[in-house]
């Protein structure tokens, strides 16, 4: 957790208190939640993707507004807190059950597929 100094600069910061975009704040009107910024090799990516005369470039960590914009993607080894969106990210899985359906049910289920078309069941 952080100290209380430190909680009520956050609390204080746009970043903490809105959205990006402050359409969705006056549109959407979320309540509170916080969004997951993307990952900054994201920027990178997109930045070595576009042609050089787009003079597209990413701030770096300690830039003005950089922690505004951007997060920073954790280790596999560090711990499970969730730092940065990046696309395939996985965030929150489901508790389902993931298992598969027992052969045997799936023969019997299309069994009786088969007898209640033809009418025989």
């Amino acid at each position: 957790m952080l100290d209380t100094p430190l909680l009520i600069q956050a609390n204080k910061s746009l970043s903490m208190n809105g959205s990006r975009n402050p359409n969705i704040d006056v549109m959407v009107q979320p309540g509170p939640y916080k969004e997951i910024l993307p990952c900054d090799d994201l920027c990178y990516a997109i930045v070595r993707a576009c042609p050089a005369a787009m003079s597209f470039g990413c701030p770096t960590p300690g830039d003005v507004g950089f922690n505004q914009s951007y997060g920073i993607r954790k280790k596999a080894n560090e711990n499970e807190q969730v730092t940065c969106n990046y696309p395939g990210a996985a965030h929150d899985r489901s508790s389902g059950y993931r298992g598969s359906i027992p052969r045997a049910a799936v023969v019997a289920a299309t069994i009786l597929s088969i007898g209640f078309m033809s009418g025989g069941i």
